[in-house]
């Protein structure tokens, strides 16, 4: 493969991908403006420089075009020499596209031009009625003598490109050039300057086809002053062609064609011009920049605006956490974490033999309680509900909440900023989020369950730090030893005062009291407060990355890349950029 083609082999799926969403587009949005004919021009056009020899087993391709009442199939005719082309019976104009094989030896043909044209049906050629425009018909013409003599030529008879119906099968025109030797374009003295046809000119220019006009039902009086005209535009607008012809009117022209003299001198300009290298287009780099823009500009709008919908996602991301640290981090009263690792070193100083004494106290003396405890959580299981969240899963809960709010107003905020077609793309984002929602939200609960049974291991490394840096202060070690049996005796003729209903023996004022008081004071106590930031500072790492960014951040940037939409392309930017590395390396 050449550096030509390995380039044009990068551009070519980005140019399919939006062909083939062009061609999805619902025909209600399918204007001007959604639907431009170079996207199905340059994808044929690659097709066919990217088919190496296999473009050798086709016939020569000549391709007839104009507009309405042209006289295209009558044109046809006079090429074949025969009468074959035929307008639909039902329609009164070309429905498909008709291809008519002249010449002899031609083998392995129709293999190449269906993957020429992936999305076309053949058919019949016979069958006209209701045909549609990726359709097309392939009949043998056999004359003697034969007008084009034995080698292969196939040419085409294509629909009308201008006319009010010509939206269900337009795309053939430039479907079928793209595969051309020749185009020749047929247009009346009425037609020839309908804007129809120079937008058509302006598209097939530059690229390397040849370009063969005819004037059609020309008058000998008007004949000079016609081709002035149409000469003076075409240099205007800098649109090579390779040749005016006229052709009079004439109503019997059709009749009976291979007594034409006009038939002969058409093909005679014909045949000079196919005889031509089927070389590369060497003007197709330049047709793909020139239309680059326009075809890209939606797709990097939509790269854009998912760009700031993942910004969007990192501000709340953002928002959310700074909640999480504010209402439970650095709130007193709910971050619990350094209780923890104390209730953790509590067991870690227990006084063998005295210890195992008070626990089967603890045990016994606060059955009342853990009776009382149970038979609540009874009752909310019967009324359908279920034990009240702790503190930390219940800011996670409302951090979350505010985040997927946050969300949801700003993307109905751009859905209405924005003009079409980028509402659209908003407008779907915003139905896809509301789908996700649930989902989402299931599985940050999940998550957090997840994350607070695995702190528990970060809860017991903090409590064992504290019982080594104790050890090595013994004075401090033997006065919490003490401490704890007079914490536990003291816990334990409270329980027995109340009846055992306290929501947790572990801690008991004013027992506990001379506990922790030893516990915070001094040299030890400096440590315990590092323990306690420590432990912070890890909780929100765990809670920024297992909850936010392995849930939540994943789930969401992500929407962008499954939206839902027949009006957005769906294109990931590393498609795009490759596409547009290729078609620079073009310019050397």
């Amino acid at each position: 493969m050449s550096r030509r083609e390995e380039a044009l082999s990068r551009i070519h799926p980005l140019v399919a991908e939006l062909h083939r969403h062009q061609r999805g587009l619902p025909e209600g949005i399918a204007d001007g403006a959604a639907r431009s004919p170079s996207l199905v021009y340059a994808d044929g056009l690659l097709r066919h420089a990217l088919a190496g020899s296999e473009r050798s087993l086709l016939p020569r391709q000549l391709v007839v075009i104009g507009p309405t009442q042209s006289g295209k199939s009558t044109l046809v005719n006079l090429l074949l020499g025969a009468q074959a082309a035929q307008a639909s019976p039902l329609a009164g104009f070309t429905r498909h596209a008709q291809g008519f094989l002249c010449g002899t030896g031609a083998e392995g043909w129709s293999g190449v031009l269906q993957r020429l044209l992936p999305d076309w049906e053949r058919l019949p050629a016979a069958d006209q009625a209701g045909a549609r425009g990726d359709q097309y018909s392939v009949q043998a013409v056999v004359t003697d003598p034969a007008p084009w003599g034995r080698e292969p030529l196939l040419v085409w008879d294509t629909p009308d490109f201008d006319s009010v119906a010509s939206c269900h099968y337009r795309d053939s025109v430039p479907a079928l050039c793209a595969l051309a030797d020749l185009v020749l374009l047929v247009v009346s003295r009425e037609k020839y300057a309908d804007q129809s046809v120079w937008n058509m000119l302006r598209l097939l220019s530059g690229v390397g086809i040849p370009l063969l006009i005819c004037l059609n039902k020309v008058d000998s009086g008007s004949e000079a002053a016609l081709l002035d005209s149409l000469r003076s535009r075409l240099t205007e607008e800098s649109l090579p062609c390779a040749g005016l012809l006229t052709l009079p009117y004439r109503a019997g022209i059709g009749d009976d064609p291979s007594l034409s003299g006009e038939g002969d001198d058409l093909r005679r300009h014909c045949s000079a011009l196919l005889e031509r290298d089927r070389g590369e287009r060497p003007g197709l780099a330049g047709f793909l920049r020139r239309h680059w823009p326009a075809w890209t500009g939606p797709v990097r709008n939509e790269l854009d605006a998912a760009d700031q919908w993942r910004q969007q996602v990192e501000e709340a991301v953002t928002a959310a956490l700074q909640i999480y640290r504010r209402d439970y981090l650095e709130d007193t009263r709910c971050s619990d974490a350094l209780q923890r690792a104390m209730v953790q070193l509590l067991e870690l100083l227990e006084i063998p033999g005295l210890a195992a004494a008070l626990v089967r106290a603890r045990r016994l003396v606060t059955w009342p309680a853990n009776r009382i405890r149970e038979l609540v959580r009874t009752r909310r299981r019967q009324a359908g509900g279920g034990p009240g969240p702790d503190a930390e899963t219940r800011v996670l809960d409302e951090a979350l909440g505010h985040l997927l709010t946050r969300l949801q107003h700003g993307l109905a905020e751009r859905a209405l900023e924005q003009g079409p077609p980028l509402s659209a793309w908003w407008q779907a984002m915003g139905r896809d989020f509301d789908r996700e929602r649930q989902p989402l939200e299931q599985a940050f609960t999940d998550a957090t369950g997840h994350y607070r049974a695995g702190f528990d291991h970060e809860i017991q490394q903090a409590a064992r730090r504290l019982m080594r840096h104790l050890q090595a202060h013994p004075v401090t070690l033997n006065s919490l030893r003490a401490a704890r049996v007079t914490t536990d005796a003291a816990a334990v003729a409270l329980a027995v005062k109340t009846g055992g209903i306290g929501l947790n023996d572990l801690i008991v004022a004013p027992a506990m009291l001379s506990f922790t008081t030893l516990l915070t004071e001094g040299a030890v106590g400096g440590y315990l407060q590092q323990v306690g930031k420590e432990l912070r500072q890890r909780q929100q790492q765990l809670v920024e990355e297992t909850l936010f960014r392995g849930v939540v951040v994943p789930r969401l940037d992500s929407l962008p890349e499954r939206i839902r939409c027949d009006r957005c392309h769906g294109i990931r930017r590393e498609t795009l950029e490759q596409a547009d590395r290729a078609l620079e390396s073009l310019r050397g």
